[in-house]
């Protein structure tokens, strides 16, 4: 066995390696178990150009058609891991994995004919017309279902936004890393099979760098799924469950108005210094509804329920920085005036500033100075 394919069945074997311990993984069990599923499958790829490079379809021509390229399945079972993280997974969900399921039957079945028909079978209709319509209808499914991880990832983000002030603990950059990995490689192997059909044929070898991603790409969605695998994130559902029709949009309300007050009520009350409070919570305490209160912010005030309720806490932060003797960390003021975490209060001061709370506590000290000097210059 050569170093090519030593490196490759290593990238196979953490692959299954990791696939066992996200399977394993008591939270999220129905996401972690379509992302294992996914490294199972990436791994059996490997394993064709572990045998490949082993030398094993040339000693054993049998071996051609060997059951283990299953890529139709690779995106849409990421599309669902993103869907059962993110959501609930669609109605007929298994029927997107029937493009793979079809793959299978096709290889099992040219695997067991007879070795001359099969060989000719390969080297004629396969090579040149199975394979490249199917490498073709692959990588543009994918393309559909890595456009709609993202699509649906990005609803999510919205819909935290919408209801939880405090949403640090569920921000989904490592799903973003993910679906970008994915679809890194998905560029890789549309650019290797358009220079294959449009320039000149790859060899064996000269697919290895596609591979060698196929392992990168094992360790990304192996490690980061590990990783968070076992955090749970809150159920997204329709915004309209639940409400009464008296909650139905109106085009003659002034939503700005009906913004203003929620704001002055929510702000006079003190309820943004609460850490985890949520969009439910505020609206039931006003009386209204989640949608109506949801909608007040977004079209009414321009912000997020998310953005709303941190705005109140940097104003009242920078109250704070600018008071006499104030001396306190900036930690302790954000975890005092409703912050979960230096990250979200440096994130939303940032937002809201447009600066950091340490460059704003300067400027504003530097410029309190100047004005304490300049009075008592004016007593002069």
């Amino acid at each position: 066995m050569g170093t090519l394919s030593i490196l490759i069945l290593l990238g196979a074997i953490n692959a299954l390696g990791l696939a066992v311990l996200i399977g394993r993984t008591p939270a999220n069990r129905q996401a972690n178990r379509l992302l294992a599923c996914l490294l199972v499958l990436v791994a059996l790829r490997l394993c064709i150009y572990v045998l490949g490079f082993a030398g094993a379809y040339d000693r054993h021509p049998g071996l051609t058609f060997l059951p283990l390229d299953l890529s139709a399945g690779f995106a849409p079972l990421l599309w669902l891991y993103v869907r059962a993280i993110t959501g609930r997974l669609p109605a007929r969900w298994w029927a997107h994995l029937l493009p793979a399921a079809g793959q299978f039957v096709y290889q099992l079945a040219c695997f067991l004919l007879p070795a001359d028909t099969k060989w000719t079978w390969y080297t004629t209709g396969h090579l040149h017309g199975v394979e490249p319509l199917a490498m073709a209808a692959i990588l543009c499914a994918a393309v559909g279902y890595v456009l709609a991880c993202w699509r649906d990832q990005a609803s999510y983000q919205h819909w935290l936004d919408a209801r939880f002030a405090d949403r640090e603990p569920w921000r989904l950059t490592w799903l973003r890393t993910m679906v970008a990995a994915f679809a890194l490689l998905l560029l890789a192997a549309a650019g290797a099979g358009a220079w294959n059909l449009l320039v000149r044929p790859i060899d064996y070898l000269g697919r290895t760098p596609v591979m060698f991603a196929f392992c990168l790409l094992a360790y990304v969605l192996g490690l980061l799924g590990w990783r968070h695998g076992g955090q749970v994130y809150p159920r997204q559902v329709d915004p309209r469950h639940g409400e009464a029709a008296g909650d139905a949009p109106d085009a003659r309300t002034d939503y700005a108005a009906l913004a203003a007050g929620f704001t002055q009520r929510i702000e006079a009350e003190g309820w943004w210094r609460e850490e985890g409070l949520t969009l439910g919570e505020v609206a039931r305490r006003l009386g209204t509804s989640e949608r109506s209160l949801s909608r007040a912010l977004n079209d009414g005030a321009g912000r997020s329920f998310n953005a709303s309720i941190n705005a109140m806490r940097v104003r009242a932060v920078q109250a704070a920085m600018v008071q006499p003797g104030e001396s306190r960390d900036l930690l302790a003021l954000a975890l005092d005036h409703g912050f979960a975490s230096k990250a979200s209060f440096n994130r939303a001061f940032r937002e809201v500033a447009g600066t950091t709370p340490s460059q704003w506590r300067r400027n504003n000290r530097q410029n309190g100075r100047a004005a304490d000097s300049g009075a008592l210059a004016g007593e002069h």
